[in-house]
């Protein structure tokens, strides 16, 4: 009888062992174990194995050093980063509903915190009498802690070896005799704005598409509710694509994860795919996991994500016909014949400030409203960040109230005495009969109103 020799568990993990084995077996005994072997092999790899939140946190932090002169350095800087002040020291990455920055001399690593503050606001920090630390600030940037340790958990438990999660530590930073704490996390170099991002995952949609499968499971495991490609980006590590997973905060409901919330201005994964195929095995996944939209039908919500794609290559296209590239991506909009947008001599009398401060009355044209809303697209596009696409470069947010005389015309065209107005009483805004008629003239792709009027956002 053929015997088949003890072997070392610790070896069999590799196939390479089983070689000289099968070799001594007759072939139908042979294939017979090297099905199973193999079988072994595989399942053993994809095997769901239980990690403990403890041995998580140990792999999250691994090589996660901070040095206690950084420390020192965030408890000097505290009252300016709580008060959200500029320091050469400092380099704000994002304000507001999260303290995130840099440190000039710690360019490896990123720190994250919760507003703290409670009392009169955030500048009133020195004044120590009205502000207290608020609890849900510490406790908030402790949950965020612990959701990044679940993350690590749930990848190392489901073998999702294409996401990378940052190396994170948390830190307690004392100062004024009170506790501060915050994440200090590994900083993964990657192109931040949403538009690069969005840029990439539409070139690279072949080459993720397992990446994003492991995404769309981390997404249904994790309960995630705020999956924008700003936060998940797509990173390149040593030719093997991989989405890095920065941002834990918000764990309400995997449906908004997926099918985002236009309330919530949350995006969500399917709205950040290109490939019809990446789609349907989102859709799969979202599906295996009972997850379904909540106002639309599946089939609802794969149109609306083809009309995005849809017009996403229109704007290309425009900017291919207008010859915008990306070295002239902030190309300037010159009216070549005023005459030709069919503007008429409409004039209306409004009260201005003259260079003494006094009211007067003066006469403004529609063609006056032109010009102005041109000098501020042109001086807005020269302000849209580096890094972001030739899109982005050219989609920008116009409020009337930060471009001075351009305020003059906000609601020249309107009806008087009204709170709301609407869509025919707002096609007759002077500003919105500008921007349609640069629209209609292939001056720019597009915009949207605000309906309250004065906010405009604009794609050129």
């Amino acid at each position: 009888m053929t015997q088949i020799q003890n072997f070392s568990t610790s070896r069999s993990g590799s196939l390479s062992y089983y070689v000289p084995i099968l070799k001594k077996l007759d072939w139908k005994v042979a294939f017979c174990f090297g099905l199973v072997a193999v079988g072994a092999y595989f399942y053993i790899r994809a095997w769901k194995r239980p990690v403990s939140i403890p041995l998580a946190q140990i792999e999250l932090e691994k090589g996660m050093i901070v040095l206690e002169t950084t420390t020192q350095k965030i408890q000097r800087l505290m009252p300016k980063i709580l008060a959200y002040q500029d320091d050469p020291e400092i380099q704000w990455v994002r304000q507001g509903n999260s303290i995130i920055f840099k440190l000039q001399t710690v360019p490896g690593s990123i720190f994250k915190m919760e507003p703290p503050l409670v009392g009169r606001d955030h500048t009133n920090w020195e004044d120590k009498k009205h502000c207290t630390i608020s609890v849900f600030g510490n406790a908030a940037t402790q949950a965020h802690f612990d959701n990044i340790i679940e993350g690590q958990k749930v990848c190392l438990e489901n073998n999702l070896d294409l996401l990378k999660i940052p190396h994170t530590k948390l830190l307690e930073v004392v100062h004024d005799d009170k506790q501060f704490k915050v994440i200090a996390q590994e900083f993964i170099a990657h192109k931040a704005d949403e538009s690069a991002q969005e840029e990439i995952w539409e070139k690279q949609s072949v080459k993720m598409a397992k990446a994003v499968h492991q995404l769309a499971i981390f997404t249904a495991l994790m309960n995630l509710s705020a999956v924008t490609r700003r936060d998940m980006p797509f990173v390149d590590s040593n030719g093997e694509c991989r989405i890095a997973i920065l941002d834990f905060k918000y764990r309400e409901k995997a449906q908004t994860g997926f099918f985002g919330d236009a309330y919530l201005r949350r995006m969500g994964l399917i709205r950040c795919l290109f490939s019809e195929q990446l789609i349907k095995d989102v859709l799969d996944v979202a599906r295996q996991h009972d997850i379904q939209p909540n106002s639309m039908t599946i089939d609802q919500v794969k149109e609306e994500v083809q009309q995005d794609i849809r017009r996403y290559h229109e704007i290309l296209q425009f900017h291919d016909m207008k010859g915008i590239k990306e070295e002239n991506a902030r190309a300037s909009i010159v009216i070549q014949d005023v005459k030709a947008l069919g503007f008429n001599d409409e004039v209306q009398e409004i009260e201005i400030r003259n260079s003494v401060g006094k009211w007067e009355r003066k006469l403004i044209t529609l063609e006056d409203a032109l010009n102005e809303m041109v000098l501020a697209i042109n001086d807005a596009l020269q302000k849209t960040p580096d890094e972001a696409s030739i899109r982005g470069k050219r989609f920008i947010l116009i409020d009337c109230d930060h471009y001075g005389v351009l305020g003059r015309y906000k609601n020249c065209g309107a009806p008087s005495h009204k709170n709301s107005i609407t869509p025919t009483e707002a096609n007759r805004v002077w500003l919105n009969r500008v921007l349609q008629a640069l629209v209609d003239n292939k001056y720019i792709f597009s915009f949207i109103a605000r309906p309250d009027g004065g906010l405009f956002y604009i794609q050129a």
